[in-house]
């Protein structure tokens, strides 16, 4: 999927076309055929199987799939019809199109082929937080791991001991 997505015309749009259950490359093979720009974000995950582990690649937003059109295409309703796509989402009378910051957010976290390289959210394994609600809250700790879904895994010193606790990443601050 070895593509630019923002490309050297600056006037493209990003639509998300809903796929059908484990059809993203489907959907990605089929759009590209036809002369679209299709992006699918990929997060590397390692599973247990067997006993065995392995990596591999698998889709960022499940289900979903992004697609640059330059203003001009006005082509946008032939990709309800491309195989492995249900729809794009569209709201009022036309589709909904994806805010162009999150946008260079998500292509300066990935490589050239869509693979995630850092996490979406400023924070990293081993930084310094603060929570920030709850009853914790004002309370520093570690980070130990990052989940794809912004979930986080903090170290916490309560009475003496190390305690691991998963939180949301909105609930921490920078220290």
């Amino acid at each position: 999927m070895s593509v630019d997505p923002m490309g050297a015309n600056q006037s493209k749009e990003w639509l998300i076309a809903q796929t059908k259950p484990r059809a993203e490359a489907t959907a990605l093979e089929h759009l590209q055929r036809q002369g679209f720009v299709p992006y699918l974000p990929r997060i590397k995950r390692t599973i247990r199987h067997a006993g065995k582990f392995t990596t591999r690649l698998e889709p960022l937003f499940p289900g979903y799939i992004f697609i640059g059109l330059t203003r001009s295409s006005a082509g946008w309703r032939s990709v309800n019809g491309t195989r492995g796509v249900v729809r794009i989402l569209a709201s009022g009378d036309g589709p909904h199109h994806v805010d162009m910051g999150f946008m260079r957010e998500l292509f300066g976290s990935t490589d050239a082929e869509g693979v995630l390289q850092r996490p979406v959210s400023d924070f990293c394994e081993g930084q310094k937080v603060e929570i920030s609600v709850g009853p914790f809250a004002g309370m520093m700790a570690e980070i130990t791991t990052i989940s794809p879904k912004q979930r986080i895994n903090i170290l916490l010193q309560v009475m003496g001991r190390s305690i691991e606790t998963t939180i949301d990443s909105s609930n921490l601050s920078n220290a």
